[in-house]
């Protein structure tokens, strides 16, 4: 019985022995698929950037804001045309804020391609999903508009970076840092690994870039502010909270048999009208 016993304990040593060999070796092979994921979903915010600054002759504003300094629209809904088929950006009504009971309901769908797999997902349907990318406010901030001329440097300037906290709904106008270092505290630029942060240049390269770079590294990327940023001539402040309004209605769709049917429902989950918009 006791040699029983004994081969049990020494194959669940040996189990134990092996599980911790391989656990943190699985964990380092996931996290590196979530750092490519990340780089990919980069890449695709890259083109869809250099797409519309093709049509527009220029990038988009980081925030649209009116004389008011009423926020209205951010850089993402705007190249929203030059990232995917989906019929999100013909639902958006450009005359009223992002969140604005006509438009909050249509926010309230995550965009992948926004998101950094390193990073948790964990909201209420009513809360807006947000982004884990942010844009640099030397070249994307309020009402800004810098043409791909305007440059000086295409490789050395960074257009979007990963962030490491503080994250703010993706739709929203107020979606741009300042990179002055990575993986400061409170965070902003930066990986939730804390070792660095992979960066989208304005030449389109992707490049992780490490917590050790120098300031003049980090000053260059950066470049000089093309936009006005530390002017902020509207006096523009970044809400502390993004609330959902009340009174606004979920938005979503699918297709079937070619249609494309969009439905809206309230908060208790009860339908507030459809319609078929036709063939897709």
């Amino acid at each position: 019985m006791w040699q029983k016993r004994i081969t049990i304990a020494v194959v669940v040593l040996m189990s134990l022995l092996v599980a911790s060999v391989l656990l943190p070796t699985i964990e380092i092979s996931r996290e590196a698929a979530r750092k490519t994921q990340s780089r990919n979903n980069l890449k695709q915010i890259g083109l869809a950037l250099h797409n519309y600054a093709d049509v527009f002759q220029g990038f988009p504003p980081g925030g649209i804001f009116n004389l008011e300094g009423r926020a209205y629209h951010g850089w993402m809904t705007s190249i929203l045309p030059f990232l995917d088929a989906s019929p999100f950006y013909n639902f958006v009504n450009f005359n009223e804020p992002w969140d604005s009971p006509e438009n909050a309901g249509l926010f309230l769908n995550p965009n992948s391609c926004f998101e950094n797999p390193s990073e948790p997902k964990v909201r209420s349907h009513w809360e807006f999903p947000v982004a884990h990318y942010s844009a640099n406010a030397h070249v994307m901030a309020i009402n800004s508009f810098v043409k791909l001329g305007d440059i000086a440097r295409t490789d050395q300037l960074f257009l979007v970076g990963e962030l490491d906290g503080d994250f703010v709904p993706w739709g929203c106008p107020y979606n741009w840092r300042e990179l002055n270092s990575i993986n400061p505290k409170p965070p902003t630029y930066g990986r939730s690994t804390r070792d660095g942060c992979q960066f989208l240049f304005v030449d389109g390269r992707v490049e992780f870039v490490s917590n050790e770079v120098s300031k003049d590294v980090l000053k260059a990327m950066s470049g000089e502010d093309l936009v006005g940023f530390h002017e902020n001539k509207l006096n523009i402040q970044r809400p502390a909270v993004f609330p959902c309004p009340d009174d606004a209605l979920f938005v979503s769709w699918s297709v079937n048999n070619g249609n494309l049917i969009v439905v809206r429902s309230d908060k208790s989950g009860n339908e507030k009208g459809g319609e078929n918009r036709g063939a897709k």
